[in-house]
């Protein structure tokens, strides 16, 4: 299943690229996410960083745990790919599941267009139709983006 949003921000690329490629802005704008850990506070931002997010209190007993790795990053194309790795708590849901990014120059500042692919297990495929009414929480978080960056 594939899932797509966009939203228009008025700031330039360079800066929204730079927002969205540092794990630890996640916190600011999706609001599953109440921090971020890092597996290396060392490890420069690009392709194989891998970081942990994790839920706000009461997301269950894992606090809402997920597990990701930075699996393409393009800055010239601004764009780049997360996938998850972990396979526990929400995680176990899924046999694969990507959030891809890419910024855009627009007339009003920068286009950010957000897409998700994931495949369910096979036990759990009668969440499909669940997940896909769940794009307009992806709009939502893509608002707050929006907000962190046109307010900060």
């Amino acid at each position: 299943m594939r899932l797509e949003s966009t939203i228009v921000i008025r700031r330039k690329s360079e800066e929204v690229w730079r927002f969205l490629t540092e794990p630890s802005n996640l916190a600011k704008w999706d609001r599953g996410v109440a921090m971020v850990e890092m597996s290396d506070a060392n490890a420069p931002v690009g392709v194989g960083l891998e970081f942990t997010t994790v839920g706000h209190a009461g997301s269950k007993p894992d606090r809402g745990r997920m597990r990701y790795q930075v699996t393409e990053a393009d800055p010239g194309q601004k764009d780049f790919c997360v996938e998850l790795t972990s396979r526990t708590g929400n995680a176990r849901f899924f046999r694969a599941a990507q959030w891809h990014m890419r910024v855009q120059d627009a007339p009003e500042g920068s286009r950010v267009i957000c897409s998700t692919k994931f495949r369910l297990r096979v036990r759990y495929l009668l969440l499909g139709p669940v997940l896909y009414l769940m794009k307009s929480r992806i709009d939502r978080d893509l608002v707050s983006l929006k907000s962190a960056l046109e307010n900060s």
